[in-house]
């Protein structure tokens, strides 16, 4: 089963990636790749904003149990923190991530490396003058032009985690040296390789135990298990999909038989806690497949009809349709078709309101 992906904005960023994972092409999405061990994927999208999300989308939508996005390159950096630090071919894993497009954007995005100190800054034009610059190193010391939004598509999938590695390659406030990065790129991609290899491979310190704390819902249960503080996030974050998806609570969940028979079992309490986060993950799957069947389902008579519903994830009252016209005819059918689409259920099931 894969469950990583890491995403790239260009092929030299990836390149040694390619060559020591030893990928081949996926047929179902341009740009995307599998390790020869079958658990890892690598897409290399690009910088342009509507291309890069639309093949991110079809990755997730084909590979529904990714559980780590990584989103690996070059960066630049930004006057205004000092230079001795960010200094050139130095990598960073990030831990917020702000957009800039007119103006700022209010929302920001926080990975989920715990020992990362370092922010980053999105901005999806090339940089032509220092005052810009300047401007954007006050929301943080380095900039790239794709990580906010991976960012922002990972985090509507609550189970998936978030990292983002960058190295700098550049000064942001000076003329970009085009020619030496691309020179560079393969000695690039093998330095973020092995601190990839690095950051995951290299086993971690044991998180210190804790009881659940009294916002979690299930703390009359908190006796029998032992639950780390990572843990605890993702109780959290199951069990508003839990509530979103079926009305439920974990208390509630915590009655059903085969929870009982976790919490009654002659196991540790650390045991007990995987076993329930297990069960936890493999009903909201399912939930998750059984959504995408309705889905499915409901986008039928489209397809049959030659229409495309373009399902904007982030923004379901974004979406778009188009189709092709030959003759009037053909059109009326069309919008025959589309007048009897129920909107109101689509929203619905947009906003996981429907008992999947």
């Amino acid at each position: 089963m894969v469950e990583k992906l890491l995403v790239f904005a260009h092929y030299g960023e990836a390149s040694y990636f390619i060559k020591e994972m030893g990928v081949s092409k996926v047929g179902e999405v341009e740009g995307l790749f599998l390790s020869k061990k079958g658990d890892v994927l690598l897409f290399i999208g690009s910088e342009e904003k509507l291309s890069m999300m639309m093949g991110l989308c079809r990755v997730f939508f084909l590979y529904t149990h990714l559980r780590e996005v990584y989103n690996i390159g070059i960066c630049a950096a930004l006057d205004g923190k000092g230079r001795e630090e960010f200094i050139k071919g130095k990598i960073f894993s990030i831990r917020s991530i702000y957009e800039y497009e007119v103006e700022p954007t209010f929302k920001s995005y926080t990975c989920d490396d715990m020992e990362s100190k370092v922010d980053l800054i999105s901005y999806y034009k090339r940089l032509k003058d220092k005052e810009t610059a300047k401007r954007l190193s006050y929301f943080a010391p380095l900039l790239d032009r794709e990580a906010y939004m991976i960012a922002s598509l990972v985090r509507s999938y609550p189970t998936v985690k978030f990292y983002a590695y960058k190295m700098v390659s550049d000064f942001a406030d000076e003329m970009v040296n085009e020619p030496s990065i691309i020179s560079d790129a393969e000695e690039y991609s093998r330095k973020l390789y092995e601190f990839f290899i690095k950051k995951t491979l290299v086993k971690k310190q044991d998180e210190i135990p804790e009881k659940l704390k009294p916002s979690i819902d299930a703390r009359k249960h908190s006796n029998s298990l032992y639950v780390t503080k990572q843990q605890e996030r993702l109780l959290v974050i199951y069990e508003e999909l839990l509530k979103r998806n079926q009305n439920m609570t974990l208390n509630e969940f915590f009655e059903k038989k085969e929870v009982q028979e976790i919490l009654r079992g002659k196991i540790s309490a650390k045991m007990k806690t995987k076993r329930l986060l297990d069960l936890l993950e493999k009903t909201l799957n399912s939930l998750d497949f059984h959504f995408r069947e309705k889905m499915d389902e409901m986008l039928k008579p489209l397809k049959e009809a030659g229409i495309n519903l373009e399902v904007n994830v982030m923004n379901y009252k974004k979406s778009k349709l188009s189709f092709n016209i030959d003759h009037r005819e053909n059109l009326l059918q069309k919008l025959k078709v589309i007048e009897g689409f129920d909107i109101e259920y689509f929203e619905r099931l947009c906003k996981g309101q429907i008992d999947v």
